[in-house]
């Protein structure tokens, strides 16, 4: 018990006075959240060990946020737009460095979005600085009415929303949040580098594909079927129809088979194009064998669906 504690403690990150003591009673619990991941993902980290200079911003994608907070895609969706569009205390920016300070312009972003704190006082803030209010802020005081967005209701998180594309299947008494919203923005990301072209993307229909593939397969599997899609399938539309129809599935399967170094060479591939880590096992060999068993029972649901 000892050593737990001892290997404990240096592992901290510094968290500002501002959140715990004038911004946690204000945030929903989704926001605070996001907020002390941002926090964690740059204060939490030393950039300069000379210097002991902190990072000042991070990439992070919705699907680490996911993982993260074991939050809905939807709620946190709708907490980035209040913390970075409205209270302004959370900076998103893509890898050029432009600010991308409304939902638009971030789901438009197909590269990475990376933020950094940018914490201000609830007084700093025009819409919320009133002299009524702002002098209570800090001393235990209840939260200005008009903080609290009139559009947010709070909602349990286990419910299914069936105007978003969040999904979730249930496996015994747990619950996996399955992330399509996610795969539609990492499709467009590599149909954006493979192809230089925008996908074709079709509302609820390419959610509802997402799911049925994602019930198959691993999120790394999926993600290498989409790159040796995009990659060898050039003829075809760049679209999730098209890359998990039953003849490019088939293709897949037997290209695996013929050549050599498959797997291993695609993985190196997605490696550079930053998808998320695979699952750990044996060998190549044992990858491959895997992914080409989930293929098949894939393209077989495929058949029976359309029967």
């Amino acid at each position: 018990m000892d050593y737990e504690i001892q290997s404990i403690i240096p592992n901290t990150t510094q968290i500002p006075h501002l959140i715990i003591r004038v911004w946690m009673p204000l945030l929903s619990d989704v926001e605070l959240r996001i907020l002390l991941v941002v926090a964690d993902q740059t204060l939490g980290w030393i950039e300069d060990m000379e210097t002991k200079r902190r990072k000042e911003k991070d990439w992070i994608s919705q699907g680490q946020l996911m993982k993260k907070i074991n939050r809905s895609d939807r709620s946190i969706q709708n907490s980035l737009k209040r913390l970075v569009d409205e209270l302004r205390i959370i900076q998103a920016h893509d890898e050029l460095g432009e600010l991308l300070d409304s939902s638009q312009k971030r789901m438009k972003c197909g590269g990475k979005i990376f933020y950094r704190l940018s914490l201000k006082h609830p007084q700093q803030i025009p819409a919320l600085a009133t002299p009524e209010k702002s002098s209570r802020v800090g001393k235990f005081a209840q939260p200005p009415k008009n903080l609290r967005a009139k559009k947010f209701r709070a909602t349990k998180e286990t419910e299914f929303t069936k105007k978003s594309y969040r999904t979730r299947k249930l496996v015994g008494d747990n619950k996996k949040i399955i992330p399509t919203r996610y795969f539609i923005g990492k499709f467009s990301q590599l149909c954006q580098a493979i192809r230089h072209t925008k996908p074709t993307l079709v509302k609820f229909k390419d959610g509802n594909l997402l799911k049925h593939a994602l019930s198959h397969l691993t999120e790394f599997q999926l993600e290498l079927e989409f790159i040796w899609f995009l990659q060898n399938k050039q003829s075809m539309s760049p679209s999730i129809g098209a890359a998990l129809c039953k003849e490019v599935l088939r293709d897949f399967i037997k290209a695996s088979c013929r050549e050599y170094g498959f797997y291993g060479n695609l993985e190196q591939i997605a490696m550079k194009y930053g998808t998320a880590k695979n699952s750990k096992t044996e060998n190549e060999a044992e990858k491959m064998s895997a992914m080409v068993e989930a293929l098949k029972k894939l393209k077989e649901s495929l058949s029976v669906s359309r029967k």
